[in-house]
């Protein structure tokens, strides 16, 4: 469904709401909690492969739950598959990684003794010093949905497949949000909080609190 003007808010991801006809990044977009009229959905390409990314944690029982290909599949194989369907990185990200971006300095890559070149392929973007040890796969980009007020968070579709219900017009599809992937490439990020990572500590934070939630859910569904 596209955004109905006429009909009032009706919350986020709802409805479609478009970048306005020839939009090309001015303003630029606002989905970091900035200003709600350049705040919109998109579907953005460019998304890097992190292919020496790992899992620490994940809720295995829950994603057998609501992925049934994963319903017979070990820990290991789902964590394979966890990495092959969201360890990526943003392009804009990569973009403020680089040499002249606003976290290049910030997050002391200058001082390296081989400079960018430490972390950065400046041909391409994030790939490490030597091929083999990389951090970034640029072989390989993704596309994904970037959702109103959704930051450093985006969605992917599961193996890139969905379907249209065309009694309905609905979207249907496996989808995974991931969460800290960095920022729009045309984001406004004058602001130092608008860093578009997610840092350890706040990723275990989420968690511990994910877990506590689900907890006392559990708990209240059993008594009833």
């Amino acid at each position: 469904a596209r955004e109905d003007r006429n009909g009032g808010w009706i919350g986020h991801g709802r409805a479609w709401r478009s970048t306005p006809v020839g939009w090309s990044g001015e303003p630029p977009l606002e989905n970091a909690a900035g200003n709600a009229m350049a705040d919109y959905d998109l579907l953005e390409d460019g998304f890097c492969p992190l292919p020496y990314a790992r899992v620490l944690t994940a809720d295995y029982d829950l994603l057998r739950l609501d992925f049934p290909q994963l319903e017979d599949r070990s820990v290991s194989e789902i964590d394979a598959w966890l990495l092959k369907h969201a360890a990526y990185m943003s392009e804009g990200q990569s973009k403020r990684l680089q040499k002249g971006g606003d976290h290049y300095e910030l997050l002391g890559l200058s001082s390296y003794s081989s400079g960018a070149e430490a972390a950065i392929d400046s041909a391409g973007g994030l790939v490490g010093v030597q091929t083999e040890k990389g951090q970034v796969n640029n072989t390989r980009r993704k596309a994904a949905i970037r959702m109103r007020s959704g930051g450093r968070a985006a969605t992917f579709l599961v193996e890139d497949s969905y379907a249209i219900d065309s009694r309905t017009g609905e979207l249907h599809a496996q989808m995974l949000e991931v969460k800290g992937l960095g920022t729009h490439l045309q984001a406004d990020i004058t602001s130092p909080k608008v860093t578009g990572l997610l840092c350890f500590a706040d990723a275990l934070r989420e968690l511990c609190f994910h877990r506590l939630l689900q907890r006392l859910i559990d708990i209240y569904a059993c008594k009833r």
